[in-house]
């Protein structure tokens, strides 16, 4: 099988040789990538107007969650909370316990629930998207995230709740750190002439 490599500054889409950028406009600011909506090429694409602050995010049209970003849980509340893009700015969302179960509302897009299952946690909307936390580390990470069309994301950590790759079938991403922050990330995925390989520098 052939390995092509494609090398790629997400931002100007500059090509990289030996570290300098060798063709393409120079951008400033932290790179978002979202989840492609295509069922081929690289599974996280450059978003040129992301809801959210920066990395890889689930965007689901009139809301974003970025991956990296934990469901917390307010004990004295008995309220679960998340952050979520909107195109007015990341809003912090919250559901409060009613009648047994944990609901609240989205702006723009409806009712949203929590189903808990101990060590699982089911947010839901009714627009249709799943999103499945887990707890690593005493912080609730998504693991799961499946949209409305019934497409799968699957979302893997170190033991420390860095995520470590996402994946959808064969296609694959790998975050790159330096001193815990999230600097680049390689993607691959397969093409009819082989294994394509990409390098997207998020900072």
């Amino acid at each position: 099988m052939r390995i092509v490599i494609l090398a790629i500054v997400a931002l100007g889409f500059s090509a990289i040789a030996n570290g300098q950028s060798t063709w393409g406009a120079e951008t400033r600011g932290p790179v978002v990538l979202s989840w492609s909506a295509g069922a081929d090429g690289p599974l996280f694409v450059l978003d040129e107007k992301p809801k959210s602050k920066d990395g890889l995010i689930y965007d689901g049209g009139e809301f974003s969650l970025r991956l990296a970003d934990a469901l917390t849980y307010d004990r004295e509340m008995d309220s679960f909370s998340l952050w979520l893009g909107q195109r007015s700015g990341e809003q912090l969302v919250m559901l409060k316990r009613n009648a047994g179960s944990y609901r609240g509302k989205l702006p723009a897009r409806g009712d949203l629930g929590l189903n808990d299952f101990g060590k699982l946690k089911l947010l839901w909307l009714s627009t249709g998207e799943r999103f499945l936390f887990t707890e690593i580390n005493s912080v609730w990470h998504c693991v799961t995230i499946e949209n409305a069309r019934g497409r799968k994301l699957y979302i893997d950590y170190d033991r420390e709740g860095a995520i470590s790759r996402v994946r959808e079938g064969e296609r694959i991403v790998e975050p790159v750190y330096e001193n815990k922050r999230l600097v680049s990330v390689r993607q691959t995925w397969p093409g009819v002439s082989g294994k394509f390989l990409t390098v997207s520098v998020l900072r």
